[in-house]
């Protein structure tokens, strides 16, 4: 999480139905952090983490896409399946380019364009 914030932090946004809501939430944790006191100084990465977890635990990694599963209601595949209330994502059922929680990060860019590659040699 601390990585994807960075990432925020250097303008590499995320894509995918969820990167609004995560890059508000980052927003909001950005502009909730002291500036420097000195020009050297800088809040330990301890205090941002502890910022960043009011969010969510820990992102669920998937192979193609990252879960912010924090409304179980909101997850697509549970919708479908009728089944909202659980507690606890199915990374590898989610269709992360229609979740309103799934985002896709730089580092999930080698699993769509082999994904693409593939898909071309049909």
């Amino acid at each position: 999480m601390l990585d994807e914030f960075r990432n925020y932090q250097q303008g590499v946004l995320p894509a995918g139905p969820g990167a609004r809501s995560l890059t508000e939430f980052f927003a909001s944790i950005d502009g909730r952090l002291d500036p420097p006191v000195a020009p050297k100084t800088q809040r330990s990465d301890r205090d941002l983490l502890n910022l960043l977890t009011k969010r969510a635990k820990v992102p669920h990694l998937g192979p193609a896409n990252y879960c912010w599963f924090t409304d179980p209601s909101r997850a697509l595949y549970l919708k479908l399946a009728g089944t909202p209330t659980t507690d606890r994502p199915l990374v590898w059922m989610c269709d992360s380019t229609r979740c309103p929680q799934a985002t896709h990060q730089p580092c999930h860019r080698p699993v769509w364009a082999e994904h693409a590659q593939r898909c071309l040699r049909r």
